[in-house]
């Protein structure tokens, strides 16, 4: 009997269940492969949520990935993003170059577009290598972009029509870009309550960098925005946008730079007028005039001092007159 209770113990079919038991134990777990396009939605959400960046610049990210996860798909056949290694990337950036033809500075753009998208797959481990550590930034060959003149300026913010809302609103952003260094979007997302008379003060609460900031109100626009103002804003509400469209809204800033466009056209200025050049011409006739590059970054809300003294390279006469003056060996001998 005892014989028996051992064969049934140790019978073939219960060691056999056993062993199929431990297989199935120790087999390996298939992880579920996520699309690339819900890896994007999680890294635009923490963009948004965690990073506070602007809705300007997750849209730009969203364009530059979901064109480069097309590709992939399409072209490649890849989905998973553990296959997309340097190789990878750069087949991509030579599909831009060679069959697209974008520019070197279009395909610098597309690096720095997705390479947070891969940094942040770095951090939460989707991927134990970042494939965006060995792809180097192309060599451009710097264009000076050239100010404008204040005749030419002035020109411009002529152009538009005096006797319409338009005309009137479009000359006052003109000259307000132009003599505060604003960005088109943080001019254009001002609102009454942003504008402090008193202290004489803008408001700006939607920079770029996320920093509010206060910008002064140049002294021959304060007469012109209160009667603005005044004119056509006097029903609204303290938090409505100062600079609206047709029909009551925010004026779009895509809307504008066209707008400006055409009125350098008009003036007979060839030069690629943008809302940015008045920025860039605020910033070096703002150094011309006698400003230092400390108060300059803080008036431009620009935190690379780089970018900033770049702009001491078109006042090559200031800096040899500053030079002359300053130098301790002439100082001493003369």
């Amino acid at each position: 009997m005892e014989q028996q209770k051992r064969r049934k113990k140790f019978s073939p079919q219960t060691t056999a269940t056993k062993r199929t038991e431990k297989q199935e134990q120790q087999a390996p777990i298939v992880k579920e492969e996520i699309k690339l396009s819900v890896y994007l939605e999680k890294f635009l959400k923490h963009c948004e949520n965690q990073q506070g960046l602007t809705k300007k610049t997750i849209a730009t990210y969203r364009a530059f990935n979901e064109r480069f996860i097309r590709y992939l798909e399409n072209e490649l056949h890849i989905t998973n993003v553990e296959k997309i290694d340097s190789d990878i990337i750069e087949i991509y950036l030579d599909y831009l170059s060679d069959v697209r033809e974008v520019s070197k500075i279009s395909i610098n753009s597309t690096i720095r577009n997705i390479k947070p998208f891969f940094n942040w797959l770095t951090w939460k481990e989707h991927i134990s290598i970042n494939p965006f550590d060995k792809i180097k930034l192309l060599k451009t060959d710097k264009k000076r972009k050239i100010p404008l003149t204040f005749e030419q300026v002035k020109k411009i913010w002529e152009q538009p029509n005096q006797m319409t809302y338009v005309g009137i609103r479009d000359n006052l952003i003109i000259r307000l870009l132009y003599g505060t260094g604003m960005r088109v979007d943080e001019a254009l997302s001002l609102k009454i309550s942003d504008i402090d008379f008193d202290s004489g003060f803008i408001y700006i609460a939607n920079s770029k960098n996320r920093e509010d900031a206060d910008v002064p109100i140049p002294k021959t626009l304060v007469k012109p925005l209160k009667q603005f103002i005044h004119t056509w804003l006097s029903n609204e509400d303290k938090n409505a946008y100062i600079f609206q469209n047709d029909f009551g809204d925010k004026l779009n800033p895509g809307t504008f730079q066209k707008s400006i466009k055409r009125y350098a056209k008009e003036a007979g200025i060839e030069t690629n007028v943008s809302p940015h050049l008045l920025r860039h011409t605020f910033a070096i006739e703002f150094l011309k005039n006698g400003g230092s590059t400390a108060s300059l970054r803080r008036q431009l809300r620009q935190k690379d001092l780089k970018v900033v003294e770049e702009y001491l390279n078109w006042l090559p006469d200031t800096v040899k007159a500053e030079h002359m003056k300053y130098n301790p060996l002439d100082n001493y001998l003369s």
